[in-house]
């Protein structure tokens, strides 16, 4: 049986980062990944809580906004594609226990934006479809050749972040590294 931890907002903001007053002002200006809790169980899904796979796409969307300085709302949008990285979940806990142990992992998995259209600095009306795509930049770059822009973060890194404020913070996660 899977088990589910569902957070507390402080528990959460921890995870994230943020203070608690950050998160309230992110969640009114509608500023938050709109992510489902696909692999929640039904009768939990619908509990009050936060869960960690939410945190960690907060922690992607933090990311895309340092790393580029994209606004948040745009940051927000894309991090929300950020479960299709759980395709390489496997990879992702591999090499995220690495990170969050000082070694470095033989490759980074990465989340790319190809082509977004509020990410680009080149704002023209004829830009390419959006595209996502999840892999290492060699994968990516083969996966889509006629890229105009690659926008990428490693999830590798964002979840090491998020088991790293989860030992500081003692916070236990459940079943999340095996299950998400």
């Amino acid at each position: 049986m899977t088990i589910v931890t569902l957070l507390s907002r402080t528990d959460y903001c921890k995870l994230v980062g943020l203070e608690v007053e950050q998160l309230n002002a992110l969640r009114r200006r509608g500023q938050l990944p709109l992510v489902p809790n696909a692999y929640l169980p039904e009768e939990v899904a619908n509990e009050r809580g936060y869960s960690p796979g939410s945190a960690l796409s907060l922690i992607m969307a933090n990311e895309l906004t340092e790393r580029y300085e994209m606004s948040r709302d745009c940051a927000a949008g894309i991090a929300a594609y950020g479960l299709r990285a759980y395709q390489r979940w496997g990879d992702i806990f591999v090499t995220s226990a690495q990170v969050a142990a000082a070694k470095e992992p033989a490759f980074d998995v990465l989340f790319a934006v190809i082509d977004w259209h509020c990410a680009a600095r080149d704002r023209t009306k004829n830009r390419p479809a959006q595209k996502v795509g999840v892999g290492t930049l060699r994968e990516i770059a083969a996966q889509f050749p006629d890229a105009r822009e690659i926008i990428a973060i490693s999830v590798t890194r964002c979840a090491a972040l998020l088991r790293q404020r989860a030992a500081k913070a003692r916070i236990e996660l459940g079943d999340f590294w095996a299950t998400a």
